[in-house]
């Protein structure tokens, strides 16, 4: 018969699959840290919650491991419809700022992505990766593991202990400890970050711009 512990574990699966710890998908949802350690299944309230914020998650597999984790495209999943949040703050392309680290998902207006498997959406503001990322545009981003493989020269929103900043992302070829993040527009210099002082990757998957 199958139990709590089993649930936990497709939880579990679910929430790295995503890019999430446990308490870190506990948090993006707004539920109490022990709230997966103490259920033994997904409630209708926390199943709608999950599927507004990934909605091709597969809940009758969370609950009994019957299917796939994620439903098809063909599925009920209608990627028009598919939402993210934006968040209230920006992505610096100029130079680092104060970025508001706990800014939840209830917080947010939430937009339509015309594509999957995107965490979250931000604004850019400044100039420096101009024209590829102009100011006011919107980048849609996926959350990646720090610990995974990284795209290097692809372009990317850290969160730092300095700011939300977009930047193309390279290897420091003199330290493996930190990453060099430079500008697609040349007026602007490059400058390093110690990879210890980045909370969060986010490698953006789309530019949309305001017309």
């Amino acid at each position: 018969m199958e139990g709590k512990d089993d649930f936990k574990a497709r939880i579990k699966a679910f929430a790295e699959s995503q890019g999430y710890s446990i308490k870190a998908l506990q948090d993006e949802l707004g539920l109490s840290n022990a709230h997966f350690q103490n259920a033994k299944s997904v409630t209708p309230r926390v199943g709608k919650m999950i599927k507004a914020r990934f909605p091709y998650a597969n809940i009758e597999w969370l609950n009994t491991g019957m299917g796939n984790m994620l439903l098809n495209d063909g599925d009920d999943v209608n990627l028009g419809t598919i939402t993210v949040p934006l968040l209230p703050v920006y992505a610096q392309a100029g130079v680092l700022t104060d970025f508001v680290g706990s800014v939840r998902d209830y917080d947010c207006e939430r937009i339509i992505s015309p594509i999957k498997d995107v965490t979250l959406a931000m604004r850019v503001t400044g100039d420096s990766m101009s024209p590829e990322y102009p100011n006011g545009s919107i980048v849609l981003l996926q959350r990646i593991d720090d610990k995974a493989f990284i795209e290097w020269g692809c372009t990317f929103v850290l969160d730092t202990v300095n700011g939300a900043v977009i930047k193309k992302v390279y290897p420091d070829p003199d330290d493996p400890d930190r990453v060099i993040c430079r500008s697609v527009n040349p007026a602007y210099g490059e400058f390093e970050v110690r990879k210890s002082d980045i909370y969060s990757w986010f490698i953006v998957r789309m530019q949309m711009s305001s017309k």
